[in-house]
C-alpha cells in the first residue's frame, strides 16, 4: 500500500506525525467571500420585507410569523422572501461548516 494510503495510515496511528497545511489565507478569503454573501443577500431581504410591508397588508404576516412565510407559495405573494429565506439558511450553513483557523464560530 503505498503512496497516500500508507501515508494515511501512519497519520492515523500516530496523531503526532499528521502534518498538514491548513490554507490560512485562502480559508480567510473564502470566509470574506462569504460573508460578502451573506450581507447581500441580508440587505435584498430587508429590502423585499420593507417592500411587502409597504405595498399589501399580507406582508406583515410574513415578517412576524414564520409558518406564514413557510407556507407561501412559491410563485405568489411572499415567494421572493422565502427564496431570499432559504439562500440564506443554505449559505449560512455552508459558512458555518467551512473550518477556520480564525476566531469565527458558529452557532449553527
Amino acid at each position: 500500500m503505498p503512496g497516500y494510503d500508507e501515508l494515511a495510515m501512519l497519520f492515523g496511528k500516530n496523531d503526532n506525525l499528521a502534518m498538514v497545511r491548513r490554507f490560512g489565507p485562502l480559508n480567510a478569503k473564502l470566509l470574506l467571500y462569504m460573508q460578502a454573501e451573506l450581507l447581500l443577500i441580508e440587505d435584498q431581504l430587508k429590502e423585499q420585507v420593507r417592500e411587502d410591508l409597504a405595498t399589501n397588508p399580507e406582508g406583515m404576516q410574513f415578517a412576524t410569523y414564520w409558518k406564514a412565510l413557510n407556507d407561501a407559495p412559491d410563485d405568489g405573494f411572499g415567494s421572493w422572501q422565502k427564496q431570499k429565506v432559504s439562500a440564506a439558511k443554505s449559505k449560512m450553513e455552508e459558512y458555518c461548516k467551512l473550518p477556520s483557523f480564525v476566531a469565527t464560530r458558529c452557532v449553527c
